[in-house]
């Protein structure tokens, strides 16, 4: 017995050292695999939850049935939305985004755009952005300019 308190009492204070300083609680119903990331896949959620840590760098809400256009509020370096409700983006939806590489806003039947398309203020802000995967919504035309200023960009679909 006093073997098992002293192997409880050593695996609580490795708990306690590798836990990282300052962290916020995983936000409900999501999980968090690893301290820099978030998981709300599946989770039926109308909304992105509102304490995201900060310490959080990339957050997945995939397929949980978010519409909201302020779902962009996301200074993560990734942000997964794919498969949801989304239908519009507007000119200011992505603004202020300056640290994200990765952008998933593929299987939303996106249709709304400003002026119908996606023109040179549609992506302004997202200077970091590497990958963007725009893919299997309703976008019927990309203004030429619209991807003026964005050269970190590597990969972009849209099929």
């Amino acid at each position: 017995m006093k073997m098992e308190r002293s192997t409880l009492w050593v695996l609580q204070t490795l708990l306690v050292l590798l836990s990282p300083v300052g962290s916020a609680p995983c936000p409900r119903p999501c999980s968090c695999p690893q301290p820099a990331e978030l998981h709300c896949t599946f989770r039926s959620l109308l909304t992105v939850p509102a304490a995201v840590p900060k310490h959080v760098k990339r957050i997945n809400l995939g397929s949980v049935d978010v519409s909201s256009a302020g779902l962009f509020n996301c200074p993560h370096r990734l942000c997964c939305f794919r498969f949801n409700s989304i239908h519009e983006i507007s000119d200011t939806s992505l603004s202020g985004l300056g640290k994200l590489e990765l952008l998933m806003v593929h299987g939303n039947n996106i249709h709304s755009l400003p002026d119908g398309e996606i023109n040179r203020h549609t992506l302004q802000g997202l200077w970091s952005v590497a990958r963007l995967h725009l893919d299997h919504n309703q976008i019927e035309l990309i203004h030429p300019d619209a991807f003026q200023g964005l050269t970190s960009l590597l990969v972009i679909t849209n099929v």
